[in-house]
């Protein structure tokens, strides 16, 4: 058992590092120490070759001889089936750590590209979805408040969701506000041209209502103050006609007394 061919033919077969042990001696090994020697000689932990030579299987990962590996112990038995010694069969965990290492980072790496393409994808689309409908929005709101209403909105792409549901209650309110302008402003021109038969057929909803009352109150008042001038004005011409009338009729009168007086006298100077 502590030929070396035997371990190293058992190695090249199954690729595993091998040794064997006596009792708990490593008696021939595969394993070579930082020298390059053969590490024979040697001990096994005492926790793993209590384990082994209480008749169970170890298996795990240990340290040998400055080497990292993932190790299988088996109970090594005589003729007469009795645990002499152990034999371990193990595999350098170096390059499986390697690999793994590779992998992590790949894996950081490909975790890190995904996240920068979420972030660039996900940026573009806030920068459709949200962004682009919020300044359109803004900047319509900017030209009502200059009294711009007619300056139509900027065009975005519009999805079915609530910043497009802004946008058109946005351009809901400005119609409406539109609506409301150019009724009244044909209300106040014919008020302005004298006419006062007008009244509006636009259908003011919540506290606009109190301006459709204002404008209809003016008018009607209006409309009333002028009715009472036609009315007056009526009046102080039918006053004047009966004035002038019974000024000429006083003239009359006058003129016939004149007369009437000189013939008086004309008679006292002839007695």
């Amino acid at each position: 058992l502590s030929d070396p061919a035997l371990v190293d033919a058992i190695k090249e077969q199954t690729g595993n590092e091998v040794t064997i042990f006596s009792g708990d001696t490593r008696i021939n090994t595969t394993v070579l120490t930082e020298s390059g020697q053969r590490g024979v000689g040697t001990q096994l932990g005492a926790e793993i070759s209590a384990t082994v030579l209480g008749g169970e299987t170890y298996i795990g990962k240990s340290t040998i001889l400055a080497q990292k590996m993932t190790t299988t112990y088996e109970p090594l038995t005589n003729s007469s089936g009795e645990i002499v010694g152990i034999l371990f069969a193990g595999q350098p965990t170096a390059e499986s750590d390697r690999l793994f290492r590779n992998v992590v980072i790949l894996l950081i790496g490909l975790s890190f590209a995904i996240g920068l393409m979420a972030l660039f994808v996900m940026n573009k689309v806030t920068q459709k979805l949200i962004a682009t409908p919020i300044l359109a929005i803004k900047d319509k709101m900017l030209s009502v408040k200059m009294g711009r209403l007619d300056v139509p909105m900027r065009e975005f792409a519009r999805a079915n969701n609530e910043t497009t549901e802004l946008a058109d209650a946005v351009e809901d309110t400005v119609n409406t506000l539109e609506e409301y302008i150019k009724d009244i402003s044909d209300m106040l021109s014919c008020m302005a041209d004298g006419d006062f038969s007008q009244s509006s057929s636009v259908d003011y909803l919540g506290e606009f209502s109190v301006i459709k009352s204002a404008m209809t109150e003016i008018e009607t008042k209006i409309r009333g103050i002028i009715l009472g001038l036609k009315t007056t004005s009526e009046r102080i011409n039918v006053d004047a006609v009966s004035i002038s009338s019974g000024a000429c009729l006083l003239a009359q009168g006058t003129t016939e007394q004149s007369a009437t007086i000189e013939e008086l006298m004309a008679s006292t100077a002839t007695v």
